[in-house]
């Protein structure tokens, strides 16, 4: 089947659309429960997120911040859930993978011959991805600037050896954490061997998918904090993944692997099981749907993280909608956590 049948057979698929949409009669001024928007890391494959979230926000009557109050994530997610957060249109994100992943996995001839291909240095430069993140989010756009929904990305401190949060709360609380955002969206995001790290007063900071590359459970735990137990208790998630890919590894496999043999793999292994650890907690939390949704999928086979050739990118939008069509009941109901925790329309 060709990727134009596909979409549109897609797009006659999905339940709840714009014209049979709904609103509850029970929608207040202020939402019932909190609500969270949580992304994975995973490089390009951030287009996954992204499709999805416009298949589950397809059709609603008002932006997306009047029906989430926090967007989370680490990595691709990170930088995500910040646009998101700044009530930034879905496709104008998109745009950053599909139009500008040649800008992002930036490198020269001389910088690729300078780091024997990545052996001794990071595999791409950021010329051109810093100057992308200042000019997208805003050069001198702050976190406490960020006013139609909070948010939180994570990198790690390598020198201290610790989760690093940046967000929208911490920032109206204390000024030295008032980053820019395009800072956090850079430090999110510095996975190791792709990106250089990140230089915060003296401190290196790498992508915090390093440590979570699902941040469900780390936004619960925010929440509680921020609001008390008993908004916890009643707290809603959506959780949207960036697709996995995973070989099995055996034990005949790996029994006399050394330092060449693991590195390819061993960030996959990370990646998988913290995600796959993060929804099985989140599940046990939360065990109805009517309380957390995880949208994700296992890919056909492998999409490089730095896949921004043409050929993957198609692969990559396939695979996505294939997702859509084959899980309108969980696209429907991540769009029901959405309407019936939304606040009123104002019509003018």
């Amino acid at each position: 089947m060709s990727l134009k049948s596909l979409l549109f057979s897609c797009i006659f698929c999905l339940p709840a659309l714009a014209d049979e949409i709904e609103l509850p009669d029970y929608l207040g001024d202020t939402r019932p429960s909190k609500v969270s928007m949580c992304f994975d890391g995973g490089g390009i494959r951030g287009i996954f997120s992204l499709e999805v979230l416009k298949s589950v926000t397809d059709g609603l009557p008002q932006p997306l911040t009047k029906y989430v109050d926090l967007f989370a994530g680490p990595s691709t997610g990170g930088m995500i859930a910040l646009g998101l957060s700044m009530d930034k249109p879905i496709e104008d994100i998109l745009k950053i993978y599909t139009e500008k992943g040649s800008e992002v996995f930036y490198t020269s001839w001389r910088h690729t011959f300078r780091s024997l291909f990545g052996l001794v240095d990071q595999k791409y430069s950021v010329e051109k991805f810093e100057p992308l993140l200042q000019n997208f989010y805003g050069h001198d756009i702050h976190f406490s600037d960020i006013k139609a929904a909070d948010a939180v990305v994570y990198s790690v401190d390598i020198t201290q050896g610790s989760l690093k949060a940046f967000s929208t709360y911490s920032a109206r609380k204390d000024p030295a954490a008032d980053y820019a955002v395009w800072f956090a969206a850079r430090a999110t995001s510095a996975a190791p061997t792709y990106f250089k790290a990140v230089n915060d007063n003296g401190n290196a900071l790498v992508d915090g998918g390093l440590a979570i590359n699902e941040a469900s459970h780390q936004a619960a735990l925010l929440i509680q904090e921020e609001y008390g137990w008993d908004v916890f208790k009643q707290l809603k998630t959506i959780s949207i993944g960036t697709g996995t890919y995973y070989e099995p590894l055996h034990f005949e496999t790996v029994k006399d692997w050394g330092v060449a043999k693991w590195v390819e793999p061993i960030s996959s292994v990370m990646m998988n099981v913290d995600s796959n650890t993060a929804d099985k907690d989140m599940r046990r939390l939360y065990p109805s749907t009517e309380q957390y949704v995880r949208l994700n999928t296992s890919f056909q086979e492998n999409i490089a993280l730095d896949g921004v050739d043409a050929a993957s990118i198609t692969k990559l939008q396939t695979e996505t909608l294939t997702y859509i069509k084959q899980n309108p009941e969980m696209i429907d109901a991540a769009r029901k956590i959405l309407l019936k925790n939304g606040v009123k329309p104002v019509f003018y």
